[in-house]
């Protein structure tokens, strides 16, 4: 039987839209898979080591909410120290909390976020968990988010955290939350689905077509960048298609070409600027992909919190001749892999040629982050960055098909322009997922799996440039004739 109880992510999901309450319990999906290993987040977890270090000698309470509560209330009721993970667990209601830690008046209850700003839904999940743990006879005296200070640098734990005090906030808004829950508890036993505003969210929504049954062949949210006045007049105005926002006004020079765009089915070519990127590109042309860490608490001397540690690059390198090659760098061991990318990167693209990326203030970040850790690879770094061109801008400014749907990054362009390529049969599918795994690998001795998830890294970076090769050749086609001493077709 499906437990009817509010958890912290249900709660949270209807938040953001409450029809997922009702259409969740309805759906015939199966339930969603355990996790592989190398999904767990192991920043996040170094992160509430780091978090319960500062309230020693607690003891964290088993997973299972049963168990879990059980041995919750045997804690609280010893008040011997720190309880970590505790849960509560309500007729209603079931939450799990990181750290409680015994005051004269109650219990402080701080929660752990790696994040470098306090949210007001980090203030929400506090709520709903001193709600359950009133329920169960405990008061919460202080309430705490815990975040991560951005400008902690290495050898500075102490000052990792910034502590947010938001009791009174928290309060103060008990009342109308238990009138909101009370409101979430209804809708799935409701005869129908609630009203609730559509936005952006629909398009990545699981029961999208359960819940939108006339969902219209070009929905609003194909449009980029409507903002909340636009989105507010869509809803009161059930302006659900393209041709319903248009009426509207207000639309930007780009709205109305991805409108045109979509209403017509036909691309927008912009040869003259595509030719115009095109003609900049110097041989041999480096088509060029990094991955890189953000870890909460900095690694290594001279870094600080989330600074990007590069680990991964993939490497195409087009020739004039037509001839590709190939080249890939990954680090696999636990141990500081910036030395090692540096080398190849200036090893393996030399002193001449362009540097085709997708996105280039992330490339761009990486090298200059680079040149200011290691000052004697400097000057060599910083002469890479004149040579960057960023393919995303040009197809951004040159080029535009309905089946992009408002968006131009590289997974949304690349089925468009290059349907033989494709994510699909890959088991890495995203770069946080990227950053999840080669977390795993670096902690695991050598090993037939280790080698497989090493092999599953280099395959993502590796289709990320090798679409960057087959978008430009694509877009190459439309303006460069046959015989062009430019050999962007392929």
């Amino acid at each position: 039987m499906t437990d009817s109880r509010l958890t912290v992510k249900k709660i949270l999901s209807g938040n953001t839209c409450r029809r997922k309450l009702w259409f969740k319990p309805r759906s015939s999906q199966p339930a969603e898979e355990p996790r592989p290993f190398w999904k767990i987040s192991h920043q996040k977890s170094g992160i509430y080591r780091k978090a319960r270090a500062l309230f020693p000698g607690g003891i964290r309470q088993p997973d299972d909410w049963t168990e879990g509560a059980e041995s919750t209330r045997t804690a609280l009721a010893e008040k011997a120290g720190p309880v970590y993970e505790a849960v509560f667990v309500t007729e209603t209601l079931k939450v799990r909390c990181d750290i409680l830690v015994p005051e004269p008046e109650g219990w402080a209850v701080y929660k752990v976020k790696s994040a470098t700003r306090i949210y007001d839904r980090y203030v929400e999940e506090l709520a709903v968990q001193a709600l359950a743990a009133r329920e169960n006879g405990v008061f919460f005296s202080r309430l705490v988010v815990l975040t991560i200070n951005p400008l902690c640098g290495y050898g500075d734990e102490a000052s990792l955290f910034i502590h947010h005090d938001v009791t009174r906030k928290v309060f103060a808004r008990l009342d109308s939350l238990r009138e909101k829950l009370d409101s979430y508890r209804a809708i799935p036993e409701a005869p129908a689905p609630p009203d609730a505003p559509r936005g952006y969210f629909c398009s990545e929504c699981t029961y999208l077509e359960a819940c939108w049954e006339d969902l219209p062949r070009h929905p609003f949210y194909h449009l980029p960048g409507l903002h909340q006045l636009q989105l507010e007049l869509v809803n009161e105005q059930s302006a659900w298609d393209l041709e319903a926002v248009s009426r509207l006004g207000g639309l930007t020079p780009v709205q109305q070409e991805v409108l045109a765009s979509a209403l017509t089915g036909k691309p927008v070519i912009r040869r003259e600027i595509l030719s115009g990127w095109m003609n900049k590109l110097v041989f041999p042309v480096f088509f060029i992909d990094f991955e890189a860490d953000c870890p909460p608490a900095p690694k290594f001397p001279g870094t600080r919190a989330f600074d990007l540690i590069p680990y991964q690059f993939s490497l195409h390198i087009l020739q004039e001749d037509g001839r590709l090659e190939e080249k890939s760098f990954l680090h696999t061991e636990d141990s500081d892999s910036r030395p090692g990318f540096i080398q190849a990167l200036l090893e393996w693209t030399g002193e001449t040629g362009t540097l085709v990326v997708y996105n280039q203030l992330f490339e761009q970040k990486v090298i200059e982050d680079q040149a200011r850790w290691f000052p004697g690879f400097a000057d060599r770094l910083l002469a890479l960055v004149p040579r960057l061109w960023d393919l995303h801008q040009m197809v951004s400014e040159g080029y535009y098909h309905p089946g992009f749907h408002g968006r131009t990054s590289l997974k949304q362009v690349l089925p468009v322009l290059v349907p033989d390529l494709t994510y699909s049969g890959l088991n890495v599918k995203s770069g946080l997922d990227t950053q999840l795994m080669w977390n795993s690998v670096i902690r695991m001795p050598p090993s037939e799996e280790k080698d497989r998830f090493v092999a599953d890294l280099i395959s993502y970076c590796r289709m990320d440039t090798l679409g960057m090769v087959r978008v430009l050749q694509t877009l190459g086609a439309l303006i460069n004739p046959a015989g062009s001493p430019n050999r962007f077709t392929s």
